[in-house]
């Protein structure tokens, strides 16, 4: 009977240290973790403040962009206008 009782604590013993080693790596994986997560939030934050800059740089560049093409508009209005003109009055 002792030998068994020998061998029950032995048991337990490994036990408790498989599990206290089982436990240190889970909060060393969760620290592990939780740095990465910290990391990725990070770079979600930049990624979003570079989308909104692009995003103001899009809007930018379309307003330009139709303000050409209005401009554009407008002078060939005036040039078929002249031509026009010049016809109608038989100078060219």
């Amino acid at each position: 009977m002792s030998e068994d009782l020998d061998k029950v604590k032995e048991v337990t013993y490994n036990n408790r240290a498989r599990l206290d080693t089982h436990e240190a790596l889970c909060a060393l994986r969760y620290e592990q973790i939780i740095e990465k997560l910290k990391i990725a939030n990070d770079q979600i934050s930049a990624m979003v403040s570079k989308v909104e800059s692009l995003s103001v740089v899009a809007i930018q560049g379309k307003t330009s962009l139709a303000t050409i093409i209005w401009i554009a508009g407008a002078g060939a209005s005036v040039f078929t206008f002249l031509v026009f003109l010049l016809k109608t009055f038989k100078v060219l």
